[in-house]
């Protein structure tokens, strides 16, 4: 991602019955115009409890929310499968939300020791392959049946393929074979997403992070929204991270917001 320095157009002429963000600057982290918007796979270790030397006993499949709103993770799912063979495995996410710029922990099989960081969820029944996976965050709890051409079902919110030839990835697969240590992590903290894994994922020591780690908000600057909601046409402009909130006025005519943010509070 490339840092944008262009002052805010608060000019947005597509209204829209929901919020609507744009770009004002952004860090050189991303924007939530590139790719995807919220919750993606932000790391995947795939040698928990191999051989040994392993500095973790399972595997784990880490989230991370780069948006800019809470995301409820209900109804959603992590779903694996073997590049070669067999059929999806699934663990169906709890009901809770991941808060922008944090991580979600997904424990999978493997050994008990040494152990992970506390896992948001748990699913030790899924133990992938080291060196050929695919694995899946999916807005469904359904099993999903798709052998190739995954990226095109319309309930899979991110796909990563593990290579060297995964059967599928987001355009290419990552890069390089991951060792006991290490680990397929998104770049940028987990910020970058350019729906390509060999260009978004790098090999890197592995470093499991959870919910309750520091957290990484993707998005800085000035961020501009319009939002036509009735009668009434919403403007809004938000310094840091960029959430605008309605004041629930019903009355025709603009209304300005302003929010400011630190990295400590309101």
């Amino acid at each position: 991602a490339t840092s944008d320095l262009t002052p805010p157009n608060l000019d947005f002429t597509s209204a829209q019955t929901t919020d609507k963000y744009a770009k004002g600057f952004s860090d050189t982290q991303g924007a939530p115009t590139t790719g995807s918007s919220g919750l993606v796979i932000s790391q995947v270790y795939t040698n928990g409890g191999n051989g040994s030397g392993y500095t973790y006993g399972r595997d784990f499949v880490e989230l991370f929310n780069r948006g800019v709103r809470p995301i409820s993770v209900s109804g959603m799912s992590i779903q694996y499968k073997n590049n070669n063979s067999g059929t999806w495995s699934k663990g169906d996410l709890p009901s809770t939300t991941v808060q922008p710029g944090r991580y979600f922990l997904v424990e999978l099989g493997g050994q008990t020791t040494p152990a992970l960081p506390a896992p948001d969820a748990t699913f030790t029944g899924i133990s992938m392959a080291a060196t050929s996976a695919r694995i899946a965050l999916v807005n469904s709890v359904t099993t999903l049946t798709c052998f190739q051409n995954c990226s095109s079902v319309t309930s899979i919110i991110d796909l990563v393929g593990i290579g060297p030839t995964p059967n599928d990835s987001e355009t290419a697969p990552t890069s390089g074979t991951a060792s006991n240590i290490t680990a397929f992590r998104r770049k940028s903290a987990g910020c970058v997403d350019s729906n390509n894994n060999s260009a978004d994922f790098e090999l890197a020591t592995v470093l499991a992070r959870n919910s309750t780690t520091t957290s990484n908000e993707c998005h800085t600057g000035f961020w501009a929204m319009k939002a036509d909601v009735g009668a009434t046409t919403h403007h809004g402009l938000a310094i840091r991270p960029g959430i605008n909130e309605f004041t629930g006025a019903t009355a025709p005519g603009d209304q300005l917001f302003l929010r400011l943010e630190t990295t400590t509070g309101k």
